[in-house]
């Protein structure tokens, strides 16, 4: 939600530390990380399931046929802005990943366990060059660069259930966020804004 201001007004807690701590066991046999998903609840539940959850913690959800989504999270069209939506916040064990090119059907060879369906470009590819001639300087990115980084994603798919733990269900009210346009800044000192330019 990196284009929009996000409020949390409630939440149940879904997971303990010894599910966590499982979790993180499981994630280290699998040789791999151990990565942040939120998941639209009423899209992955129904709206009787997310109805049980709110009040009773228990979740009925075969995650092995979800695509689980990192990075940038996109509102669904059907949202209004200030209304609530609840999500899942889950922790997923990735372990080793295949990727998945164009017409590949989804397979798991022996010793991976996920496979990444589809993906954003990276943010590194938004960089514009260095900000001065110093080498030590840290590469410039201007105002659209930032605004494309920012919707960077990956989705996943997981070989099994147990991947993926639910720690919490939230409720999230959301809105838009105008994106402020910074200078454009001088080349010669890298610092004060510029007072010749082109668009």
């Amino acid at each position: 939600f990196r284009s929009t201001y996000v409020r949390v007004s409630a939440g149940t807690r879904l997971a303990e530390a010894k599910d966590l701590e499982r979790l993180h066991i499981y994630a280290a046999s699998l040789d791999g990380p151990t990565v942040y998903c939120l998941i639209d609840a009423e899209e992955a539940l129904g709206s009787k399931g997310l109805g049980k959850a709110k009040s009773t913690g228990a979740l009925s959800v075969d995650f092995k046929q979800m695509n689980l989504q990192m990075g940038h999270q996109r509102v669904p069209s059907s949202s209004k802005s200030g209304e609530l939506r609840s999500y899942l916040i889950c922790q997923v064990a990735l372990g080793r990943t295949l990727l998945l090119k164009e017409g590949m059907r989804e397979v798991y060879p022996q010793s991976f366990a996920s496979v990444l369906v589809d993906a954003g470009p990276s943010p590194l590819s938004f960089l514009t060059g260095k900000a001065t001639d110093d080498p030590k300087s840290k590469p410039a990115v201007d105002a659209e660069a930032r605004a494309k980084a920012a919707t960077w994603y990956q989705v996943y798919r997981v070989k099994n259930s147990q991947q993926v733990c639910p720690i919490a269900l939230v409720d999230v009210a959301w809105r838009e966020k105008k994106e402020s346009v910074p200078p454009i800044v001088c080349d010669v000192c890298g610092r004060r804004p510029a007072a010749v330019y082109c668009t």
